[in-house]
């Protein structure tokens, strides 16, 4: 089997934002399930960056940091050999839903997700 590159997200610890908010913004970006989110979160804190998926190709992967940023999380590209970490599974929420983004920050900004309020 010939080697496979992808292309990897990978979230950074900042000092700003509160796992649940991480969490939600992973949950809504990556369709991560929001333990999993916390998780990661909990990675980047401890290690400086946690992987978050992995994707087949570079234009998705940009997608996916840049919709991570602009929600306030930090998150970078890099490439990968993938082998068998290669991520088809997440179910990313759709990026021109502004009532998504507008939780997600919500969420960002005070730790809590609309509804659970």
């Amino acid at each position: 089997m010939a080697d496979r590159s992808g292309w990897a997200v990978d979230l950074h610890h900042d000092d700003v934002n509160r796992f649940p908010g991480v969490a939600f913004v992973l949950q809504h970006v990556c369709g991560v399930a929001e333990q999993r989110g916390v998780a990661l979160a909990d990675e980047a804190q401890r290690n400086g960056t946690a992987r978050v998926a992995t994707y087949a190709t570079r234009e998705e992967a940009e997608r996916v940091v840049a919709e991570i940023q602009v929600l306030g999380v930090r998150a970078t590209l890099a490439e990968t050999d993938v082998g068998d970490d290669l991520d088809d599974s997440a179910d990313p929420v759709d990026p021109a839903d502004p009532d998504a983004r507008t939780a997600a920050v919500v969420a960002l900004r005070t730790g809590t997700d609309e509804e659970d309020e």
